[in-house]
């Protein structure tokens, strides 16, 4: 699953911007066949001219010279017409690649007489060329920005072709063609605080790429220059990492997508499951919680991120402190996961266009007010909310399972179906639940059988059956944590019933990040029924956020009160901002805002910048 930047990304590539260049290339094949029907006609009225000529003349006067002139003509009309067959769209040919430099390598450059005065040591986008040692990543995994199967070519001369655009959790693919080289496929790893902008050539060089780094508040991580466009990674601290490969399968991160390829995806999960435990034997790694263990495993779990991981733990109606054994060792839990992880996902590609699309200006670029950006808090179940609205029946729920971590006293208590149970709604698992070969008969502890002649579709023996089989997990036992099924009739509420409650949510500190959920931590004196034959100690590093900062947390606090982000597609560094009603946008970062006023001169035809500072008051 793509995090929600990476869905915007997959939007603005896929729905919007591929699509108008496969529209212009309809136009252009329209107009080629238009000259080359027009060549045609030419051509025939011509060989007509000629053959009345021939009647009228004898061989003799029909010389060698009216003979190479015929030649010629036939000779410009097949150049013309394989000139129309060879030219590529000029706006998917990859002109130049263009970064901002580190702080290092800014000052590196500065100290060098023959480079004090570049672009680079300006603090500025500057354009890469063969031989060019920069690399981006992390400090362990760092990857080129120029292509090192170009050698010494420089990158306008290798002609290379956008072919593609691939949507990957977590990752841009962009798959292209060189007369040169043959296939390059370009992978842009997101690993953190990098989204994309498309930008026209006019737009990013006469207004991004003439503000130094240091004043307009992120950096220009990447910038591909196609034709008159330029797709730009923008960074606030250069955590993203490039690739370069001959064929896709060569590229280093090869994450299925559980929207688009769900059996590959669960498949895929067991098999990593299997060789990459993720229920270690270890007390110590069996303790650890469930969302740090996803977290730790983001070659397993591609695109779960820090708010998500709560968000898709909510949906499937699982605490966020369960162990990882308390999970993975469960079947209707771990089935629960998958399918709440489904569903976030189908549920943000049937509807974030819409939220996305209003909001592009010029077709491409994404600016937006402060309040167009509290609609994203809508979106959020439980991170950053202060309350989570939710159907009755859950809140019911909810209150019951409250009350009975009430009866706990100080005595030892194994946290096992026989009294707590999870605060699980399935309609939110309905885009999963609904789609064939689910995994509902795990979910409710039923036969594949009985699930079908509850008129779903059944996935007999999938392969989370099979990962429990050799694991030795009995996947019969019914309703375990579930609190009857007579709590779920009908199983699936309508639209109106979803929002008629609503419970306060909890911020917790721990010591991987901050953790939002509507469930307390466990009494300190429960134990894991999975450790109940073991030493076990209650992970002591979880403990509540004060008031203060659980407020200054908030969603609508971030966004209201200050210049910091928040999360979300609306919110990453480099999106504009429009304050003062204005329809200027505002891009900003930090504590400082610049002003990039795009007013294109009807006259001049030229773009103006326009930079206004504003200090933090």
């Amino acid at each position: 699953m793509p995090e929600t930047g990476e869905l915007v990304v997959d939007y603005l590539l896929g729905k919007r911007w591929k699509d108008d260049r496969d529209q212009e290339a309809a136009k252009r094949e329209e107009e080629r066949a238009r000259a080359r029907a027009a060549r045609e006609a030419e051509r025939a009225a011509r060989q007509e001219e000629r053959a009345c000529a021939r009647a009228a003349m004898d061989e003799v006067e029909f010389g060698l010279e009216d003979l190479f002139t015929e030649e010629e003509e036939d000779t410009k009309d097949a150049e013309e017409e394989n000139a129309d067959d060879q030219d590529p769209d000029n706006s998917l040919i990859l002109k130049n690649i263009f970064v901002d430099a580190t702080t290092e390598e800014r000052e590196a450059a500065a100290s060098q007489e023959a480079t004090s005065d570049s672009l680079a040591a300006q603090g500025l986008p500057y354009p890469i060329s063969p031989g060019c040692a920069v690399k981006r990543g992390s400090r362990k995994d760092q990857g080129s920005v120029y292509p090192p199967q170009l050698g010494n070519t420089v990158i306008p001369d290798a002609q290379l072709v956008l072919k593609d655009f691939h949507p990957n959790p977590r990752n841009v693919i962009l798959e292209m063609d060189s007369p040169l080289i043959g296939p390059l496929w370009m992978q842009v790893q997101l690993l953190l605080h990098t989204s994309l902008q498309i930008y026209t050539a006019t737009q990013f060089f006469n207004s991004i790429a003439k503000v130094k780094s240091t004043a307009r508040g992120f950096r220009v991580g990447m910038a591909l220059q196609f034709g008159d466009w330029v797709i730009a990674f923008l960074t606030h601290d250069n955590m993203f990492r490039p690739s370069y490969a001959t064929s896709r399968l060569e590229l280093p991160a090869q994450h299925i997508n559980v929207y688009t390829n769900f059996k590959a995806f669960k498949a895929a999960k067991n098999s990593d499951a299997i060789k990459h435990p993720l229920i270690p034997t270890t007390v110590a790694k069996r303790t650890r919680l469930a969302i740090h263990a996803i977290q730790d495993n983001s070659h397993i779990w591609g695109g779960i991120g820090v708010y998500t991981i709560v968000e898709v733990f909510y949906l499937a109606g699982l605490s966020p402190f369960l162990t990882k054994a308390e999970v993975f060792n469960v079947p209707l839990r771990f089935a629960r996961l998958l399918k709440a992880y489904y569903s976030y996902t189908a549920n943000f590609h049937a509807n974030v266009w819409a939220l996305i699309q209003p909001l592009l200006h010029g077709n491409y670029f994404i600016s937006v007010t402060n309040e167009q950006r509290l609609r994203y808090a809508d979106w959020l179940y439980v991170y950053a909310k202060d309350r989570t609205q939710m159907p009755t029946r859950l809140r019911t729920l909810y209150a019951v399972a409250m009350n009975t971590f009430s009866f706990i006293g100080e005595d030892y208590a194994v946290r096992n179906p026989d009294w707590i149970f999870d605060v699980f709604e399935p309609t939110y698992l309905q885009p999963g639940l609904s789609r064939a070969s689910n995994l509902g008969h795990l979910i409710f502890g039923c036969s594949a059988a009985e699930w079908s002649s509850a008129g779903f579709s059944a996935w007999d023996d999938s392969p989370l059956d099979q990962y429990f089989t050799q694991r030795g997990i009995d996947t019969s036992n019914a309703n375990t944590y579930i609190c009857g099924q007579n709590s779920y009739q009908p199983l699936f509420l309508p639209s109106k019933e979803m929002r008629t409650a609503w419970v306060r949510t909890l911020m917790y500190e721990t010591n991987d990040g901050v953790v939002w959920t509507i469930q307390p931590t466990f009494p300190p004196q429960s134990v894991p029924f999975t450790h109940a034959d073991c030493l076990y100690k209650a992970n002591a590093a979880i403990a509540p956020a004060s008031f203060v900062k659980r407020e200054h947390s908030l969603f609508a606090y971030i966004v209201c009160y200050t210049k910091l982000w928040a999360v979300g597609p609306l919110d990453f560094c480099g999106i504009a901002r429009i304050t003062h009603k204005q329809s200027v946008p505002l891009v900003s970062l930090g504590f400082k805002l610049i002003v990039l006023n795009l007013i294109e001169s009807p006259s001049a035809k030229t773009t103006q910048l326009s930079r206004v500072m504003f200090e933090n008051a």
